[in-house]
């Protein structure tokens, strides 16, 4: 059974399930699940006016623990 969810709240669910995850490999994921394009940029802009908040990473990659 395929189930059908919205983009924002794939979205959503995808930062919930995955808290570390980066703008780019969202958008990946959001044009695997949908066959939407969205820039990281603007990925980043949706989730923020949502109430998200994500901490820069300045040496572009994942925080390791």
């Amino acid at each position: 059974d395929l189930e059908f969810t919205e983009p924002s709240s794939f979205l959503k669910d995808q930062v919930d399930a995955v808290p570390d995850i980066t703008m780019p490999e969202l958008a990946e994921a959001l044009q695997d699940a949908h066959g939407l394009s969205a820039t990281p940029e603007a990925l980043s802009r949706f989730l923020i006016r949502e109430g998200y908040s994500f901490k820069k990473n300045t040496g572009h990659e994942r925080t390791r623990g």
